[in-house]
Parts: C-alpha cells; sequence; structure tokens
C-alpha cells in the first residue's frame, strides 16, 4: 500500500515539476505565478503536493513568509506530511541574511513530535528520514558555526546516499554555503563556497530552470574573484523566477561585483518596483518595502553618475518612512535606509554636506541582546558612517571615540579580531593623523591595512571608505602621482569598475604626464556614465585635453 502510495505521489511531483510556474490551484496559488521548476518525490498525500512543491519552490527563493504559509496548507491536507514539517522549520532561518527566530522553527518541529526520536519516527522512507535528520542537527541546541557544519555534512550525505536527487544536491549547496559563512579564515571559507558551486552547478545544469541551483550559485560566486563564473546562474535566475522579488534582484550580486552597472541597475529597478507592488496589493506599510533593493539601486545609479536619479531615490525612502510609525529595530532595512542612502551618495560624489549631519550618538551599539546580528551589524555600519561624516567635515571627535573603541577591543581580543573590524580602525586611525596634519602617518597606516582589506573581499556595494580609494586619495593630496594611481588601480582590483576609483586613477595617471593610460581610463568613465546627468558628464575632459 505504502509503495503504490509513493509511487503515485512521484508521478503527481514530476507533474507538478512541469506546471510548479503556472498553478492550477486557484484557492492557494496566485495565478501566473512563476518561481521556477522543482521535484520532490515524498510520501505525502497527492493533495498536499502542490502546496508543498510551492512552498519549496518560495523557499529556494527565500521568500520564507510565503513558504511557511504553503508549507503549513500542505501540513493541514496531510497531518502526518513530516518533510512539510522540516522545511517549515528551515523556513524562520534566514541565516544568509544574518537573522533567525529559533523558537519559532523549533515550535514548528514541536508540532510534528515531542522530541528528535519521535519525530524522526514519523518519516515514512529512508530519504525523508535522512533529510528529517540533516533538519534536526540544524535546530540543535549549541552554537551557529556547530549546527550549520553539522547541517553541511549532513545534507552532503543525503546528496552522496541519493545522487540523482536534485532537491540533495540543492539543499547542499546551500548547508556547505551557511557553513562557509560561520568559518573564520577567509582561505577555508572561500573553499566552502567552491564545494557549494559544485553542488549547484550539477543541478543547474541537470535541471536549468531550478530555482535554487541559480540562486544558490550566485551566492557561491558572489566575490570580485570569481564572481565570472555566476554570470550565466545570474542571466538566467530573474527569468527562471520572474514571480520572485529575490530573484529580480539576486543576479546584481554578480553584476556589481564585476562592475556592470547597467545591468545592476536594471535588475534592482525591477526587484523594487515588485517590492513597491507587493507593498501595495497587500496594503502593507512602507517598512515592508524592500530597502535592501533600494540601497543596491542607489549605489548602481551612482556609479553611472546618475546623481539626479540617486537624489529621487533618497527622497522617496524618505517620504515613504515618513508616513511610518517609528521604526525599530526588527526592522533595520527600513530603519538605517534613509541613512545609508545618504551616506553613500556623499560618498560617491564626494559633496559631504549634501544632507544635514545627524548628531553623533553611540547608544545604537548597545542593542538589546533580542535584537538580530543583522541589527546589530547595520547599527554598527550607521554609527561609523555618521563618524565618518563628521570628520570629513572637519569634526573628527567621532572618529577618535570609535578608533579609542576599536583599538581597546582590539587590545583585548588580540588574534580573534575580524579583518571586518580591523580595517576600519585603521582608517579612522589615518583620519585622524591626517587632520593632525601627519599626512605620511595617515599613508603609512593604510598602506598597512590594504593588506587586511583585501583578506576580505566585498559583497555587494563597498563599505565605508574603501581603504585602497582613501590611500589614493592622500598619496594625490601629497603629490605622489604614480603611487597614487598604483594604489587606485589596487582599488579596482578589490571593487572592479568602480566610478570614484577611475576619476582617481585617470586624474593621477594625469599629473603624472602618462597621457594615454588617462585617456584609456577615462574612456572607461565614459562608458559607466553612458547615461549620466549632464553636469556629471561636464567633469569630464574632452577627448586630447592634457590639462587635469
Amino acid at each position: 500500500m505504502l509503495n503504490d502510495r509513493l509511487i503515485r505521489s512521484a508521478v503527481v511531483a514530476c507533474m507538478l515539476a512541469r506546471t510548479i510556474s503556472a498553478q492550477t490551484d486557484r484557492h492557494t496559488h496566485p495565478a501566473g505565478e512563476k518561481l521556477g521548476a522543482v521535484s520532490f518525490a515524498n510520501s505525502g498525500a497527492a493533495s498536499a503536493q502542490p502546496d508543498f512543491l510551492r512552498g519549496l519552490a518560495l523557499l529556494h527563493n527565500f521568500d520564507y513568509d510565503a513558504a511557511s504559509r504553503a508549507f503549513r496548507s500542505a501540513q493541514q491536507r496531510d497531518r502526518s506530511f513530516a518533510i512539510a514539517y522540516w522545511l517549515d522549520a528551515f523556513t524562520f532561518s534566514h541565516m544568509l541574511w544574518n537573522e533567525e527566530d529559533l523558537s519559532a522553527a523549533r515550535a514548528t518541529l514541536a508540532r510534528l513530535g515531542a522530541d528528535r526520536a519521535a519525530r524522526l519516527a514519523k518519516a515514512k522512507t529512508p530519504r525523508e528520514r535522512a533529510y528529517g535528520a540533516a533538519v534536526e542537527a540544524f535546530f540543535t541546541d549549541t552554537t551557529e558555526a556547530a549546527r550549520t557544519r553539522a547541517f553541511a555534512d549532513s545534507m552532503r550525505s543525503v546528496a552522496a546516499a541519493f545522487p540523482t536527487d536534485l532537491e540533495a544536491q540543492a539543499f547542499a549547496a546551500l548547508a556547505t554555503m551557511l557553513a562557509a559563512e560561520h568559518v573564520g579564515v577567509f582561505g577555508e571559507a572561500n573553499r566552502l563556497s567552491l564545494v557549494a558551486a559544485s553542488y549547484a552547478d550539477r543541478v543547474f545544469r541537470a535541471q536549468p530552470n531550478h530555482p535554487g541551483a541559480a540562486h544558490y550559485l550566485i551566492h557561491a560566486y558572489d566575490d570580485p574573484s570569481r564572481a565570472a563564473k555566476g554570470l550565466d546562474a545570474a542571466r538566467a535566475y530573474a527569468r527562471i523566477a520572474p514571480s520572485s522579488e529575490h530573484a529580480q534582484h539576486m543576479p546584481s550580486h554578480i553584476f556589481v561585483a564585476l562592475g556592470y552597472w547597467d545591468d545592476a541597475a536594471h535588475s534592482n529597478e525591477n526587484a523594487w518596483k515588485a517590492s513597491r507592488a507587493h507593498v501595495a496589493a497587500e496594503h502593507a506599510p512602507a517598512t515592508d518595502l524592500d530597502f535592501h533593493t533600494l540601497n543596491w539601486l542607489t549605489y548602481a545609479y551612482l556609479q553611472q553618475g546618475r546623481y539626479r536619479a540617486a537624489r529621487i531615490l533618497i527622497d522617496s525612502a524618505r517620504l515613504a518612512l515618513a508616513r511610518s510609525a517609528a521604526v525599530g529595530f526588527d526592522q533595520p532595512d527600513a530603519r538605517f535606509a534613509e541613512s545609508q542612502l545618504q551616506f553613500k551618495y556623499m560618498r560617491e560624489t564626494g559633496d559631504w554636506k549634501a544632507w544635514a549631519v545627524q548628531p553623533f550618538d553611540t547608544t545604537e551599539l548597545h542593542l538589546p541582546s533580542t535584537a538580530t546580528l543583522r541589527a546589530q551589524r547595520m547599527a554598527f555600519s550607521h554609527v561609523l558612517e555618521t563618524a565618518i561624516i563628521h570628520a570629513m567635515r572637519g569634526d573628527t571627535t567621532p572618529v577618535s571615540i570609535i578608533a579609542r573603541r576599536m583599538r581597546g577591543q582590539i587590545a583585548q581580543r588580540g588574534g580573534t579580531v575580524a579583518p571586518l573590524e580591523r580595517a576600519p580602525a585603521a582608517m579612522f586611525d589615518a583620519l585622524i593623523l591626517r587632520a593632525r596634519g601627519d599626512r605620511d602617518a595617515a599613508i603609512n597606516v593604510l598602506l598597512k591595512a590594504e593588506t587586511v582589506a583585501d583578506s576580505v573581499p566585498p559583497v555587494g556595494p563597498v563599505a565605508l571608505l574603501p581603504v585602497h580609494e582613501l590611500v589614493g586619495a592622500m598619496l594625490f593630496d601629497a603629490g605622489r602621482y604614480p603611487e597614487a594611481a598604483a594604489a587606485y588601480t589596487r582599488a579596482l582590483a578589490y571593487a572592479p569598475n568602480r566610478s570614484a576609483a577611475l576619476i582617481g586613477l585617470a586624474l593621477s595617471q594625469r599629473r603624472a604626464k602618462n597621457f594615454a593610460a588617462s585617456d584609456t581610463t577615462y574612456a572607461r568613465l565614459r562608458a559607466n556614465w553612458s547615461h549620466a546627468d549632464p553636469p556629471v558628464l561636464a567633469q569630464l575632459p574632452k577627448s586630447g585635453t592634457r590639462s587635469p
């Protein structure tokens, strides 16, 4: 009896895999929804398959809330559908976003059974039990690093045991990426990312319309040094899942890493449009808008020289949030949206007086323990950005306060301080030294910090003040033009095709009387600025000009 049921479910799953992008169950699935093609043969009731497969596709697209609702609908249709509970629990862990609701995940597991043994006993096949054991390992009461390592080991074992199971390969890719996020050594994290890519690539080749395959390849290659390997996935993902807002944004991770600004802008324009449409359709508050996408879109416009369009986006964010109640730390993207966007505008344009500076306040460095890691990191970045704006306006007191704090932490923790903390500490020390008139000492501090910065390549828009560009600017001001050009060249290797770095490089080359190289660099900048505002284009010298 069970074997017949398994066969029927497998057949239903395969049939639905061909039509998951246009589900016919109008009661639970939006008409015409296209999320990609997934297939998962299982022991669940046939009536639960549409919801389960939709939830699976949504999960691969990181549409977690909708995925959870779909899995719960599948559970209602088949109370004994164990795998639907395990995957539902997983929707509460957004580790790549530095967010997780462990209590909700464990409460979902408790609805399946009182403990691990009771839950695993409800799996109807060895394969489903193996998936369940992997999820159970992920939610064990231990550290995040141990949990992600156990999950990755378990899912790789499932993938090895069931080599033709594309879902096992996809989840092995995701699990390995999560483990990479919790490795303190960049080299090991890089190795694990490539392992994750190998799993995702198997799925992408076997099923080019699988949403997780393209999605996870983008994440695994999200680094300027290897982003070119993710171009095929980036070009495909938005087409695979056009109904997913996140699928519209994710390709820009590859485009930004490569400096493809027109593609990055187009990707995030689509995602921002989808976000606004979703909020309007759901009558949701403005705080639910995808300000992460808006952040990336603004950054792309600034690289394109479309400063007016960038300001319009910033004004749009301000007006949208002005109609909302006070935004808490449970929505950090909304809380820090306006200040983040303003900082990016001032940094990329060099106009540090474009907006009134916010008072410097360190209280946001002490968030409640309930705040997510994402909220903590964004609050920390906000404080640093505010300090930088003050410094660029001549007041280095905030920078001095932060620098003392950072030096104290480095002294206390020694070798456990991550490069992401060491590089800003050096940058702040350099800003203080420059303000004191000791430019050479500031340059030496930054030159030493470049290696630290290079050890952690940027993911997405660069943060704070890029060390290579800052040392280039200081070398330029010191009249050391060939060295400044070399620093800007290193900056472009670190974060390809950034317009600010191209400007610095072209000016340095021209001052060093390397006119042919300068003309080539200006040509690259003109390509970035093919849609730039006329006043921005006016900054460029006419062809053949030999003055800075």
